[in-house]
């Protein structure tokens, strides 16, 4: 039976690094990868009744508040309406990141006077300057809604869940 002395003094003589059981280049480096590569699942088998579900609680759970609140009250408002191209269009651009999205739908990208820089000169993350909407989003009508939706102002609260509208009651 081995000591705990045994087992300290073994810890002791091997390398202060630790044991890396991959031979990733990431693993090699200990940096984590890059997070521009990780690819959305699709998801193939999906029921129209499970999309939607996934669809609500994507639009209510995202990274910050100002997003929970908008998505969530424009999916209570207009998924259900939606034609089936742009519910697959509002599923794509869940998958987009939240600031960006934010600052495509509120406008605020155009504004250079809002960027704030860091000390090592990067711009602070939700300052709300620089980011214009990308040229496969520009001219999407679901884009063009959600400006609608926030320009007006109605509603901007997180609605309670009985609140969605059920996809066939059309």
């Amino acid at each position: 039976m081995l000591s705990l002395r045994y087992l300290r003094k073994s810890a002791l003589r091997l390398n202060s690094k630790p044991l890396l059981f991959s031979t990733s280049p990431y693993a090699l480096n200990n940096k984590p990868p890059p997070l521009d590569n990780i690819m959305p699942i699709r998801r193939a088998n999906e029921t129209q009744e499970q999309k939607m579900k996934r669809l609500i609680y994507k639009s209510r759970k995202r990274g910050i508040l100002e997003m929970d609140i908008i998505l969530s009250g424009f999916a209570a408002e207009y998924l259900h309406k939606l034609p089936q191209k742009d519910v697959e269009k509002y599923d794509l651009l869940l998958d987009e990141l939240d600031w960006n999205v934010y600052r495509w739908i509120t406008d605020e990208g155009a504004d250079a006077s809002k960027v704030t820089n860091t000390p090592n000169g990067q711009e602070a993350v939700g300052t709300g300057g620089g980011v214009e909407v990308p040229d496969h989003w520009k001219d999407e009508v679901i884009i063009k809604l959600l400006k609608d939706y926030v320009n007006r102002g109605k509603g901007l609260k997180v609605p309670e869940i009985y609140e969605y509208k059920n996809n066939n009651s059309k």
